[in-house]
């Protein structure tokens, strides 16, 4: 007696097979990847043995500039903030939070704006928030914005079990992965970390520019908007994403349409409305007018720009 194969098993052989197939393919591939990826790891690992101890040297350097970098986003002392104006005076330093100071009281905007270049020298890490404006009467939030984690390191995932016909790929990896050890073994930790150190020097970087024109920025549209005319009164300016969120009541003889059509120069409105006695506008500012300050018009500006990130 013959026995036949049920067309319904037959058609489960079948797709099971496919599974198969498909379920192999994909991980060769993911092998595959993690082969060619390792392979440039363990290039990588060589090259660096090659060159130990000049690579000891460059990251050293590395670590000399993230902690120069880093101590210049520490958070600023009263006496600091106090002593950079001191010639203004009526004005007064508030310490709300450790890493946020709030500097208010009268003096001319101009007066003013120098007093904070000059800090901007000193405490290059500092990022103003908020400037309200009234007047003589002016106040200015600054913070100190902390670097974000590195990002962590690779993460090994785990292979699990792999079908017969990709065992070669699985051995390949596991001859890399050791070879990778044994290279890693042969250099200092600190070395081997030097990505999430350049990483974070970049960020830092990143940071201390982002101060320096958030200083500038906002009294730069300050500048703008009360001279030669004041247009707002009270003034309220907020940095958020490299742009600065207005706010004002309008004073008399202001024209939204006047205001919009004809901004004052360097600086590109957008999403500008006016509702009852209140104005609102985005505000984005020339990166010409976030220049440092020509010799002379900054107390210590022509000889310490560089410190300021220049």
């Amino acid at each position: 007696m013959i026995h036949l194969t049920r067309p319904s098993s037959l058609s489960a052989l079948v797709s099971l097979a496919a599974l198969l197939a498909l379920g192999g393919c994909k991980q060769g591939d993911d092998l595959d990847r993690r082969v060619q990826a390792a392979t440039e790891r363990v290039a990588g690992l060589e090259q660096a043995v090659a060159e130990k101890d000049a690579l000891i040297e460059r990251v050293k350097k590395l670590q000399i500039q993230e902690a120069r970098l880093s101590q210049q986003l520490s958070p600023p002392t009263v006496e600091a903030v106090e002593a950079a104006f001191a010639s203004l005076h009526g004005m007064r330093v508030i310490s709300e939070r450790a890493d946020a100071v709030i500097v208010t009281g009268r003096a001319p905007l101009a007066d003013f704006a120098e007093r904070l270049e000059l800090l901007g020298t000193q405490q290059p890490g500092l990022q103003a928030q908020e400037l309200n404006l009234d007047g003589d009467a002016i106040e200015v939030q600054l913070v100190v914005v902390q670097p974000e984690q590195a990002p962590s390191g690779r993460r090994k995932v785990p292979l699990g079990s792999v079908l017969p016909w990709n065992q070669h790929r699985r051995e390949a990896l596991l001859a890399l992965e050791a070879r990778e050890a044994e290279l890693a073994a042969q250099l200092p930790a600190f070395v081997l970390s030097r990505d999430a150190l350049q990483w974070r020097i970049n960020d830092l970087q990143g940071l201390l520019l982002t101060a320096r024109e958030s200083r500038r920025a906002l009294m730069a549209v300050a500048r703008a908007v009360t001279a030669p005319s004041v247009l707002f009164a009270p003034l309220e300016l907020r940095w958020a994403d490299g742009k600065v969120l207005l706010g004002g009541r309008p004073t008399t003889g202001f024209l939204l349409t006047d205001f919009k059509s004809a901004p004052p120069a360097g600086l590109t409105l957008t999403d500008t409305f006016q509702q009852e006695n209140w104005v609102t506008s985005v505000v984005s500012v020339d990166p010409s007018l976030l220049e440092a300050p020509r010799p002379g018009t900054a107390p210590g500006a022509d000889t310490q720009a560089v410190s300021d990130g220049q």
